[in-house]
């Protein structure tokens, strides 16, 4: 259960991928209950079975699963119907089958509706997935959960080690990519790219991907207009660049081979999880990253360097330091790659069968 492609964004894609790596370490079926209803052009793919929107009960989708020998969750707030997507609850106590939740989510300060949303999720459960050891953390200490049900599994990604196919440039490119929209902390890197011109080190930035659906329909472009008047201002437009075509992951892997820097200037002091970091550190990237606590995880150190939250002098003392010292540049390359192995989708699917099966054979020998 989650949001499915042909839907654009990571929960969709991230649904897909644990499905493709279901089917590649099982012998399983694996159909989707494909949550949200608007879909693009072009229909529901063949696995879908349904799609639990407004017209569904939260009854008829747990009968939808209870003919199955478990439910796999994608959990995000708001993705189902309901407030914050509160009609998960009924959902889940309604649900006979095992259930296994994946929590994209932690809020370390939730409103009481959130964490009541959270804990009847993890009640019901048979195993809780989280993607970092921080999301683990704050889940353990801050929710009323049972420890032994928490799994960490991480983010899977697809090895992307191929050779750059680049003309020879003169400066160094970065790269910030994925949904623009407010939060994303563009403005910072930006000014970071000023300061640099100023220390005499040009560089050139690539700001690569669509405005957030979301945004697009509360605000337009507003964001991204905003951040092109800034690069002006600062006098830096000819250093950084704006690219709002959509690209396929053919083409988005392409575009990550061709980045010396990838660049996550983040905001949220929130993000347990990150497609972007995971597909950065699988493409053998160093990276500049703000302190977001799956940054705080798998990158500060070992395959790149993470600094505080909107601060563009430590972005540009980071940025400097990557592209003078090569030997720093150069471990942090040997650690992403080495870190790319255990974030292969196969390995990471393997993970999740095991937890499934788990759950499966528990409540067989419960229920003979």
């Amino acid at each position: 259960m989650g949001t499915y492609p042909p839907r654009r964004c990571g929960l969709a894609t991230f649904t897909a991928n644990t499905r493709r790596s279901l089917l590649g370490s099982t012998t399983w079926d694996v159909d989707v209950l494909r949550l949200g209803d608007d879909v693009d052009a072009g229909g529901q793919p063949p696995e879908v079975v349904a799609c639990w929107d407004d017209s569904m009960t939260a009854a008829d989708a747990a009968d939808l699963c209870n003919d199955y020998s478990c439910t796999l969750l994608e959990h995000e707030y708001g993705i189902l119907p309901g407030r914050e997507g509160a009609d998960v609850v009924p959902f889940v106590n309604r649900l006979e089958v095992p259930l296994v939740s994946v929590l994209h989510t932690v809020l370390i300060d939730p409103s009481t509706h959130q964490r009541t949303i959270l804990e009847a999720v993890a009640r019901a459960s048979a195993s809780v997935i989280v993607l970092s050891p921080s999301a683990a953390d704050r889940l353990v200490r801050r929710y009323h959960v049972d420890p032994s049900s928490v799994v960490v599994i991480p983010h899977g990604a697809e090895p992307n080690l191929g050779p750059a196919v680049v003309a020879q440039r003169t400066v160094p490119q970065l790269l910030t990519w994925g949904l623009l929209g407010p939060g994303k902390g563009i403005e910072h890197a930006i000014k970071a790219i000023a300061i640099l011109a100023g220390r005499g080190h040009l560089v050139r930035y690539v700001v690569a991907g669509q405005t957030h659906p979301n945004v697009v329909a509360h605000e337009g472009e507003r964001y991204r207009h905003a951040l092109q008047r800034l690069a002006s201002e600062l006098g830096v437009q000819d250093l950084v660049s704006f690219d709002d075509r959509y690209r396929d992951w053919a083409e988005v892997f392409a575009m990550v081979r061709d980045a010396d820097i990838v660049v996550l200037p983040y905001d949220s002091r929130e993000q347990v999880t990150s497609g972007v970091l995971v597909d950065a550190i699988a493409s053998g990237k160093p990276i500049v990253a703000t302190a977001f606590p799956h940054a705080l995880d798998i990158v500060d150190g070992q395959c790149g360097l993470v600094v505080a939250h909107e601060e563009p002098e430590a972005l540009a003392d980071a940025i400097e330091r990557l592209i003078t010292d090569k030997r720093l540049a150069a471990r942090c390359v040997a650690a992403a790659r080495a870190e790319a192995a255990r974030l292969a989708w196969p390995v990471v699917g393997a993970q999740y069968g095991a937890v499934l099966r788990a759950a499966v054979d528990e409540r067989a020998a419960a229920s003979p």
